[in-house]
C-alpha cells in the first residue's frame, strides 16, 4: 500500500496597478481659499500670459499638495467570479448606496435598511454561487478530466 500526502495550494497571482490619488477627505475648502488669497497668483499676478499660466499651475499644484496630499494606491485587477452577473452587480450597487446613506446620516432606519439589503445580497451571492457550481459539476460529472478543468 502506498500512502501519499499532497499539499494542494492554488496561488492566484493577479495583476496590480499602482496609481497616484489625492486624499480629498482631508481637504478643507476654507483653508485652501485663505491660502490662495494670500498667494502670489492673487496678490501680484504676472502680466505675461505664459507667466500667468505657469504661476497658476505652480500655485494650485503647491496648494493642492498641502491641502490634499497625494498618495500611492495599489489596485488589484482580478476577474469576477463566473457566477457574478448583472443581477449581482445591481444588488451590490444598491447595498453600497444604502451603506453610504447610513454613513451620511446614521439612524436606526438607515441602518436597518442597509442591514436588510446586505442580508439579501449575501443570500443572493450564496444562491448564485451554489447554483452555478451545482450546474457546472453536474454537467461534467461523467468526465473527470473536464470536471477538473472546470473547477480549476
Amino acid at each position: 500500500m502506498i500512502d501519499a500526502e499532497f499539499e494542494l495550494r492554488v496561488f492566484k497571482h493577479y495583476d496590480t496597478v499602482t496609481s497616484t490619488s489625492r486624499v480629498w477627505r482631508s481637504f478643507n475648502y476654507d483653508d485652501f481659499e485663505r491660502d490662495l488669497s494670500q498667494s502670489v497668483l492673487v496678490r501680484s499676478p504676472p502680466t505675461d500670459v505664459c507667466e500667468l499660466f505657469a504661476e497658476y499651475n505652480d500655485t494650485l499644484k503647491s496648494l493642492l499638495d498641502i491641502h490634499a496630499p497625494t498618495r500611492r494606491i495599489r489596485l488589484s485587477t482580478r476577474p469576477s467570479e463566473r457566477w457574478y452577473d448583472a443581477e449581482c452587480r445591481e444588488t451590490k450597487r444598491t447595498t453600497r448606496s444604502l451603506e453610504r446613506a447610513y454613513r451620511r446620516c446614521p439612524s436606526d432606519t438607515t441602518r436597518a435598511a442597509w442591514n436588510h439589503q446586505f442580508c439579501l445580497q449575501r443570500r443572493l451571492f450564496h444562491w448564485k454561487a451554489t447554483d452555478f457550481w451545482k450546474d457546472a459539476i453536474g454537467n461534467c460529472s461523467d468526465d473527470p478530466r473536464i470536471l477538473w478543468s472546470t473547477i480549476n
